[in-house]
């Protein structure tokens, strides 16, 4: 079991990804006290493990298979929702926390969605990171 696991570039491949990515959030926010596994921050890990699972299902099954299509869906599905529907619900934290002040409740965190700049540089790392571990370790 876990070595089929292990044998599986896709899992591989995408977990690798969203370290990667982490580890990226790490340097580039240091400044703003980012935190391990943080939501939000450039890049986002959403959209770069999903493109790295996407290119992966793609150079293993073919860029015409049904799995790759729905890859392809699932990206765009969870792009939208890292960008706007994670973004309205920050939105409304903010203003929640107004009201709270006026009535001594407790302050809800602050989540922030991701801008398309840091969607789109998760993109294009996850299908970098994929195209580059498929071809040096899987090919």
């Amino acid at each position: 079991m876990l070595y089929t696991l292990l044998a599986n570039p896709t899992l591989i491949i995408a977990l690798l990804t969203w370290l990667i990515t982490e580890l990226i959030k790490q340097i580039v926010g240091r400044t703003e006290g980012r935190k391990w596994f943080d939501p939000g921050g450039m890049p986002s890990g959403h959209a770069a493990v999903m493109a790295a699972a996407a290119m992966t299902i793609g150079l293993t099954d073919g860029f015409q298979s049904a799995l790759f299509a729905l890859s392809v869906v699932l990206w765009g599905i969870i792009i939208s929702d890292a960008h706007r529907v994670r973004w309205s619900v920050g939105e409304q934290a903010v203003r929640l926390n107004e009201l709270a002040k006026r009535t001594k409740l407790k302050p809800l965190p602050v989540v922030r969605g991701h801008r398309p700049s840091e969607l789109a540089v998760g993109s294009l790392l996850g299908v970098a990171l994929a195209l580059t571990f498929y071809f040096c370790f899987y090919a």
